[in-house]
């Protein structure tokens, strides 16, 4: 059974690869406490692999082996997520402010993980039962000099939220009756010539016509966290949220769109139904950054998906609902004006801030002078070239501060 011999080999090889990254410099022990419990995990896969003998079955040993190839795919992303956490590249000045949300909205013993990936899209690996409690945000390389788009981490933050409250299984029944409402007062006739055995009366107790609308419910879901999400962003970030979503995906991206994602201009129109009821101020022209993306060239697929859309957008109040209280309730504190006119004076000046002032009011004032176009044309001595720079020196250096701050007046 050569392949026993392969997948022992296939462990020992990633074990002393992790033995290697145990030798690396860490910025915060969360990161030396994920490669541990990856590391039990892995010595755990071989321990199983080498009870393997001769005597064995090969339904048993073929099984043991399938299974231990299935941790090394699922799992080897996460070894190079914690090598690139380590990487001098990350804003480490970053890290403490946004362990803190976290463990606000998540509780205290919530470790953060959050890396430099070349990925262009922000993204979150969802803890595991091998990793739990561990949130693993990464932020894409390219930006990783900007302080400015941390806030779309309000956005990975509530992926993390509706996992750990299971909101989609309280949202299912709610999507499915939907569903079944607008195919049958808005899209009826082209659901029956997509699926001629329907009727209004079989749409749940036929197993094939069940099938045929089940795609949508998914998609559904999927969305309904999407817009979840974004909304959660708004909700910790406010407008450094807005700008932050523009500035990395603004006018939209060519192709076809994501049947599981809303329409960019469909989430974008979501968030400023939100922030008109919330009291956040977007930016003129806002919505005009953002283009309408085009359809599959699937009739049937454009139909599922314009079913899922009309679905989405009647919950969207209710998650609205969802994301607000669970922050109100986490006492996450809103932006204050009164904070940002500070940091901002503060910025003009070019000195960090000092005090204890939340990641939130830091960001928003970041984004109000990297739009200001005469930003320290008073002081000759600043170049125009270093201006984006020297902000962001100024937004991670007030994070440091505030840290600083934060560790002095703790117990």
């Amino acid at each position: 059974m050569i392949y026993v011999d392969y997948a022992k080999r296939r462990y020992e090889a990633a074990i002393k690869e992790i033995e290697r990254l145990e030798q690396s410099e860490f910025p915060y022990a969360h990161i030396s406490d994920a490669l541990l419990q990856l590391k039990k995990l892995f010595l755990g896969q071989l321990a199983q692999l080498n009870k393997l003998t001769a005597k064995s079955t090969p339904l048993i040993a073929k099984n043991a082996c399938s299974q231990s190839l299935t941790y090394l795919f699922r799992y080897s992303p996460f070894l190079g997520f914690i090598l690139r956490a380590t990487n001098v590249r990350n804003a480490f000045e970053l890290y403490a402010p946004v362990l803190r949300l976290a463990r606000c909205l998540l509780g205290p013993t919530t470790k953060l993980l959050f890396s430099s990936e070349w990925e262009y899209s922000p993204f979150v690996y969802l803890p595991t039962n091998d990793l739990p409690e561990c949130v693993l945000i990464g932020i894409p390389a390219l930006e990783s000099a900007n302080p400015l788009v941390i806030s779309l981490a309000g956005h990975e933050l509530g992926h993390n939220i509706w996992s750990v409250r299971n909101l989609e299984a309280k949202y299912e029944t709610l999507l499915r009756d939907e569903v079944l409402i607008v195919i049958k007062t808005t899209f009826w006739p082209d659901f029956q010539k997509y699926c001629t055995q329907a009727t209004e009366d079989n749409l749940i107790s036929d197993m094939f016509v069940r099938q045929a609308w089940l795609p949508i419910l998914a998609f559904a879901k999927r969305q309904l966290e999407e817009v979840f999400c974004d909304i959660m962003g708004l909700r910790l970030f406010a407008e450094a949220y807005l700008h932050s979503f523009a500035y990395l995906l603004s006018p939209f991206l060519p192709g076809k769109r994501t049947p599981s994602y809303p329409t960019i201009r469909d989430r974008v129109e979501y968030m400023l139904k939100v922030a008109a009821s919330m009291g956040i101020n977007v930016p003129d022209g806002y919505v005009d950054l953002f283009d309408i993306q085009s359809l599959q060239s699937d009739p049937v697929t454009d139909l599922l998906v314009g079913i899922t859309d009309k679905v989405v957008a009647t919950q969207v109040n209710a998650v609205k609902d969802e994301a607000w209280n669970y922050a109100d309730v986490k006492a996450v504190p809103t932006r204050s004006s009164t904070n940002i006119d500070k940091i901002v004076n503060d910025f003009r000046m070019v000195i960090p801030t000092d005090g204890r002032l939340p990641l939130a009011d830091v960001i928003n004032a970041g984004w109000i002078l990297f739009h200001d176009k005469n930003l320290w044309d008073n002081m000759p001595q600043v170049k125009e070239n270093d201006r984006n720079r020297i902000l962001y020196d100024l937004v991670l250096k007030s994070c440091e501060v505030g840290e600083f701050m934060e560790r002095v007046d703790s117990p």
